[in-house]
Parts: structure tokens; sequence; C-alpha cells
């Protein structure tokens, strides 16, 4: 049970200025990267596409968060999914979701490794929790291992921590280019 709570904490307005401040920072920016890419791109990428939600919680971890979901489609076969996930104190990534029948091909799986992807290792692609505090995930295995990996966890999910950057214009600008890297890779 509670005893005292910090009325230090409570009094600081900049402080939740700041805080407000900052979370509309990441939904205009990641506002301004959902209205760059073009629907039909998305549709050449995954012809079940859903489109683009941007969504906001306070609350993950105990912790606020903003996310960027590109595609949309979660489903356990087919699916595909773009995620960009900004987690307070944790870090902000890129995650791609793949249904067990929509697995890279061995070229594209290759690159995805070589560009600094890793393997998810949880039975829900949402277990944030374990996939980054407690890093279970690993370097992309073998074309076989992934095949296992599929067998156990029903679905493959990538990921890949990301930069930040101070400077508005220099974080839109990394997160468009791999937000393109991700997407032109897909149309190959």
């Amino acid at each position: 049970m509670y005893e005292d709570i910090s009325l230090d904490l409570l009094k600081d307005k900049r402080l939740f200025q700041e805080i407000h401040q900052t979370k509309n920072f990441f939904i205009q920016l990641f506002s301004e990267l959902a209205n760059a890419l073009p629907e039909e791109k998305l549709l050449k990428v995954h012809e079940k596409s859903k489109g683009k939600k941007i969504s906001k919680g306070n609350e993950l971890e105990h912790c606020p968060y903003q996310v960027l979901d590109l595609v949309r489609d979660f489903d356990k076969k087919q699916g595909f999914n773009i995620r960009l996930l900004n987690w307070w104190g944790h870090g902000i990534f890129m995650l791609l979701y793949y249904g067990v029948e929509n697995i890279p091909d061995k070229p594209k799986y290759t690159s995805l490794v070589e560009r600094g992807y890793e393997v998810t290792q949880t039975g829900s692609p949402w277990e944030y929790k374990q996939i980054i505090n407690d890093h279970r995930r690993e370097a992309l295995p073998s074309m076989d291992r992934l095949n296992a990996h599929v067998n156990q966890y029903h679905h493959v999910q990538l990921i890949k921590p990301l930069p930040y950057h101070n400077n508005y214009q220099e974080l839109r600008q990394m997160l468009f280019e791999e937000l393109n890297q991700v997407i032109n890779f897909h149309l190959l």
C-alpha cells in the first residue's frame, strides 16, 4: 500500500509539459511518415494491406509508447506487418511480422540478417517486455532453424533497434529511409 506521494513530482508542471510535447513530437512524426507512404505501395507489398494506423498509450510496462503500423495484416498464416515502436525508456524499434506461410525466402532472409535484424522468441508478437527487456531474440538463424522456429512459435517476427536523434528532421529522415528500405525490399 502507498504511504507517501511525491508532491514535488505532482507540482512539476514543466515536466508534464515536456512529456506532452514529446508525445506529440512522435505522433506528428509517425503521421508524417504514414502520409509519405502511398496506400498503393503498401498494397503492392501485401495485397491484403489494411492501411496505416498510429496507436499510443501510457502503460506498456509503466512507460508511454507510440506505434506506427503499416499493412496491418496479423493473420497467423498469410499476415505481414511493418511496425515502428517508440517505447519510452527502452528505445525505438522496427518490427516485421510474418505469418507462417509468408516468411521471407532465402535471399530476402539473408538480406535482413545482413541489415541487423534479429528474430523474436515469444509465442505472441506483442510480448515486448520479453522481447526487449529480457532479450528474447537472437541473430537470425539458418533457414533450417527458421523452420523449427516457425513450428515452435507459429509466426516470425524480426526486430531491429534504431538510434534516436534529438533533431526532428534527422530522426524523420532516418526512419523514412529505414521504412522505405523495408518496403522496397519486399517489392522485389
